[in-house]
């Protein structure tokens, strides 16, 4: 039987410098790149040199659950695919894209009611 994994921890340091950064971004394209940055950092950690890891193995994916895609690189590592088939990182991942998708559609949406008052001054 496979010893299962746990990132936990780290996931704690790692959820408090993704909201930090998030909530610095200044757009939905400023969000993806900090979502992307800080979570392949997180893996770097987490994988600790076992697999290489790109911040363009990450996204965000903010319509489509579970919010986030790999690469195909990373998917076909057998490295990767079996710390991720023994361990929560697969589910921190998803909480930490959840936590990006919930500001990612706040920016939006604000984002929008901007559009609206910029074309319809008098309705402001």
């Amino acid at each position: 039987m496979n010893k299962q994994m746990s990132f936990t921890s780290l996931e704690h340091d790692f959820r408090h410098e993704l909201r930090d950064k998030l909530d610095k971004c200044e757009d939905t394209f400023d969000l993806e790149r900090q979502f992307s940055r800080v979570v392949a950092e997180f893996m770097r950690q987490a994988l600790g040199g076992l697999v290489e890891v790109e911040n363009e193995d990450i996204s965000l994916a903010p319509k489509v659950k579970p919010y986030y895609t790999l690469s195909t690189r990373l998917l076909g590592d057998p490295g990767f695919v079996e710390v991720n088939s023994s361990s929560d990182l697969s589910n921190i991942l998803e909480r930490f894209a959840e936590k990006a998708r919930n500001d990612y559609l706040h920016m939006e949406k604000k984002d929008s009611g901007s559009d609206q008052k910029i074309r319809n001054p008098q309705r402001g």
